[in-house]
């Protein structure tokens, strides 16, 4: 009888339906690198292959001169803690360059350097790996050239002026809150969805933002790149504006495999 009576609730325990199936599909908290991943297998099925299989490319360190091979996770990794790292005055103003910014991008561009910025550039790789701050396995890799050649473009410039002027904001994290409904149709009205991120850079230019996403996926084109990450860039633009109260003007995406930007 003992065996009768919790067998008995066994079965209602399991007979149990969930009252709100709507909700089931509903989860509250998500990140943008997972709204992008299921918005790539959605409309470009090989671009979402190419991201899970996270691809292996060659590549040659300038400092180092040999082969190696690179996952395609540790290189973008490398090159984002590159950025975030880089330090505007140690390679134009300590390193004797340039006495300050130049008041245009074509005063910059004539007092560049490119030998001497490389070299410098070498050091202040070796300056954050000696500190720690930098892993051994990012310094190895960067591509110096690549580095090199992105602060040569108009881009760099701006980046560095808006430096000067503490307006410039790398590896901004932010949450924001959006409807449940704008993931799925089929979840109910007033439901909320938490999607965390982190912003690779953004400057402030004449009261507005320029919002900058650097990328080292190997791809034929910035309008695939684009089509890549259209999703992510949309939602980073929309946490910027609540969390700065101020317009984004520019959305740029920076290829350092096609070594140019859009």
């Amino acid at each position: 009888e003992e065996n009768e009576r919790k067998l008995a609730k066994l079965r209602e325990r399991f007979a149990y339906a969930y009252p709100y199936p709507g909700l089931q599909k509903l989860y509250t908290k998500t990140t943008v690198s997972e709204l992008k991943i299921a918005a790539m297998a959605e409309k470009d099925e090989a671009a979402f292959h190419t991201f899970e299989e996270k691809e292996v490319v060659p590549y040659i360190p300038a400092f180092r001169r040999e082969q190696e091979k690179v996952s395609g996770a540790v290189r973008g990794n490398a090159f984002h803690r590159t950025m975030e790292l880089l330090d505007f005055s140690y390679l134009f103003m300590e390193s004797g360059l340039f006495a300050g910014c130049p008041g245009t991008y074509e005063e910059y561009r004539q007092g560049l350097d490119t030998d001497r910025l490389q070299e410098r550039l070498k050091e202040f790789l070796q300056r954050e790996t000696a500190s720690l701050r930098l892993t051994e396995e990012y310094a190895q890799a960067v591509s110096l050239p690549k580095i090199r050649h992105f602060l040569e473009q108009e881009l760099a410039y701006r980046m560095w002026r808006a430096f000067e002027q503490g307006l410039l904001y790398r590896e901004q994290p932010f949450v924001l809150g959006i409807d449940a409904k704008r993931l799925d149709q089929d979840l109910p009205e007033g439901e909320k969805v938490l999607i965390q991120g982190i912003i690779d850079v953004f400057f402030i230019e004449n009261g507005e933002i320029v919002l900058l996403d650097y990328k080292t996926d190997v791809i034929d084109s910035l309008q695939a790149l684009w089509n890549r990450y259209s999703v992510q860039i949309q939602y980073y633009e929309e946490a910027l504006t609540k969390l700065m109260q101020l317009p984004v003007k520019e959305r740029i995406l920076y290829s350092f495999y096609l070594e140019k930007y859009e």
